[in-house]
């Protein structure tokens, strides 16, 4: 049967190829969702301030556990607070170095809505990592994510080509300028090889809340990069003491001590 084909072997006997198809579009969506939130959020906010609420998955993660009953140690919770405490002062520190504007309110809510696509992918791409391998997991998870982007675009009425048109075409990456290939290839190689497909990757090994809160660092990691690239500041006293509280809660959450 098709259970049994190349590609889909590690499906069970007993899953229905519906509900995986089903569980697959909504871990797209999520990830859409996801991206698109800080996408937007960027615009309104400083970088700093749009990861750290982009990745408060800890948070509503650690908070359906406990509302769902789920047995969360004590480590783990305080983990999980001690280091969004510390991303929280990072981003304080990089909001305050920052010029943001009246509208960062928006930001805030454009990356929270991040974070809630963030936690439905994550909850979901877990499920489905335990029926197929990564790579097949994030070609269907990037490929309809895409589609999903294209047709919220369509749906808003915005400029949108077929060519290689560099502003809006959906091809425009193609383009040999500095912030085009060569920027999608660094994007491919170190934000989806070695990020998002760690993350899916690791989903066997970790709980979802353990994968969260190690995305925190990801606000601490964030600033440096800004510094480099020219589009943020090196943190002041409130983002080197939040970075070493991102480090330790990190660490209380993966090594819980059991």
């Amino acid at each position: 049967g098709i259970c049994h084909n190349e590609g889909l072997s590690k499906f069970p006997v007993d899953t229905s190829i519906f509900q995986l198809i089903a569980k697959m579009i909504i871990s797209a969506v999520g990830y859409a969702t996801m991206c698109l939130g800080f996408v937007v959020a960027l615009e309104y906010t400083s970088v700093g301030n749009a990861t750290i609420f982009s990745n408060s998955q800890a948070l509503i993660l650690l908070a359906g556990k406990l509302l769902v009953g789920d047995p969360v140690s004590a480590s783990e919770g305080t983990g999980a607070l001690v280091a969004f405490a510390g991303a929280v002062l990072c981003s304080r520190d990089s909001f305050e170095a920052s010029s943001v504007g009246s509208d960062a309110i928006w930001g805030d809510f454009y990356a929270l809505v991040s974070a809630i696509g963030g936690v439905g992918y994550m909850v979901y791409a877990k499920n489905l990592r335990q029926h197929m391998p990564v790579y097949q997991f994030m070609f269907l998870n990037m490929f309809l994510g895409s589609v999903v982007v294209a047709f919220i675009m369509f749906v808003t009425n915005k400029t949108m080509t077929f060519d290689r048109h560099i502003n809006h075409g959906m091809f425009g990456w193609m383009n040999l300028e500095q912030d085009r290939l060569p920027l999608e290839i660094v994007m491919i190689i170190v934000c989806n090889l070695l990020g998002a497909m760690g993350y899916a990757r690791s989903m066997q090994y970790f709980d979802n809340l353990t994968i969260s809160v190690a995305c925190l660092m990801e606000p601490v990691m964030a600033e440096f990069i800004a510094f480099e690239l020219d589009v943020g500041f090196l943190p002041g006293w409130k983002g080197w003491l939040g970075n070493f509280l991102v480090a330790a809660g990190t660490f209380a959450v993966v090594n819980p001590g059991r």
